[in-house]
């Protein structure tokens, strides 16, 4: 082990000039101590222990074992306060990187567990402080499901076509229901711990998925929430509970039968009142230039003499619609208003809140 010669050492006139060049040499032979002062070299386990003579280590298994523990690190050749990056010489031999396994020279890895290293991309540095090594940063380099794991993220996309129940791997992670009519069944908010975080994803054509909290816990204060096809949202656990990031819940009340002067109150579902909402008349027998199937925004406001659309009120509970005893619309072809026959169509409403 090589210190530095001390301050003031070159400017001192006395010094020879035998002293001089082994100040100068102890100069550099200190810097070859440090990380990217000299070539890496290899240290070889014996016994679960390497003697380092540098500052950037490839580690070999004693014998090229398959595998074997690095559990000290013999600290001659490195001052207290130097730096060690250590990787492995083959990545079919897995270094062992054992937390705290006692004596001089011992590891403390930075989530005290061993730290397992198979590829010769992935680096540990550490620094020696007093008798003990400890973690200052890993690098997982090719290992990316490792380096995942380390941080507590998945990350990952899956897709589902039946009920889940989620699990701790899967935070970050994206799940996308590509067949609907089942339900995301979320951890305990407990269990999941403040900071997880979800995507949920309802691509299915038709169906509903319910994202529905462990027992008695809520998401938005609501005991449940539905996704309709199309809905996507990030969802995260405060540690009580869950809460929608970003996002889209959106409501579609199908097919309603209109009725002259007639009232329907319809529940959206949605836990607050939207920022979003359309009304639309779905033709089911042609009329007015229009053919089966075809959707008309139903306007707001009055054509001819009589309402042309529905008055509605919206809160965040109900959707409350009383229709006019004469609706009109304008014809397709002609752009003339006519008045509709209530039973050629169908009201659709639509409705959404977005986070």
């Amino acid at each position: 082990m090589t210190s530095l010669p001390i301050a003031g050492y070159f400017a001192n006139a006395v010094r020879s000039v035998g002293e001089m060049k082994q100040a100068f040499e102890d100069q550099r032979n200190f810097i070859a101590q440090l990380i990217g002062g000299a070539q890496e070299v290899q240290a070889t386990i014996a016994g679960d222990s390497i003697t380092p003579a540098s500052g950037v280590i490839k580690v070999e298994t004693e014998a090229g074992a398959g595998t074997d523990n690095l559990a000290t690190i013999v600290q001659t050749n490195l001052p207290d306060g130097s730096l060690l990056m250590l990787r492995p010489l083959n990545a079919a031999h897995v270094v062992v990187v054992k937390n705290a396994a006692g004596g001089g020279g011992q590891i403390l890895t930075a989530n005290a567990a061993d730290f397992s290293m198979n590829s010769t991309k992935m680096w540990l540095l550490l620094k020696r402080t007093g008798t003990n090594w400890e973690e200052v940063a890993r690098f997982y380099g090719d290992q990316l499901s490792a380096q995942k794991a380390y941080l507590g993220i998945s990350g990952s996309y899956a897709a589902k076509t039946a009920a889940y129940n989620v699990v701790a791997a899967d935070n970050g992670s994206v799940l996308d229901w590509t067949t609907a009519g089942f339900s995301a069944n979320l951890l305990a908010a407990a269990t999941a711990g403040a900071g997880f975080t979800l995507t949920l994803v309802n691509s299915a054509a038709s169906g509903d998925v319910t994202i529905d909290p462990n027992g008695a816990e809520t998401i938005d204060g609501l005991t449940t929430r539905l996704m309709r096809p199309g809905d996507e949202v990030t969802i995260y656990c405060t540690g009580a509970a869950w809460k929608t990031l970003r996002g889209q819940y959106s409501y579609d009340s199908g097919e309603q039968t209109i009725t002259a002067a007639g009232a329907l109150t319809l529940a959206h579902g949605l836990g607050a009142k939207p920022q979003l909402r359309d009304v639309f008349l779905r033709c089911k027998t042609a009329e007015g230039g229009y053919s089966i199937g075809d959707e008309v925004v139903w306007p707001t406001g009055e054509l001819g003499t009589a309402a042309s659309s529905p008055s509605i009120v919206i809160d965040a509970t109900n959707i409350s619609v009383r229709y006019g005893s004469s609706m009109f619309v304008i014809n397709k072809g002609t752009g003339a208003s006519f008045g509709i026959t209530v039973g050629n169509w169908r009201a659709v409403f639509r409705a959404s809140i977005l986070k």
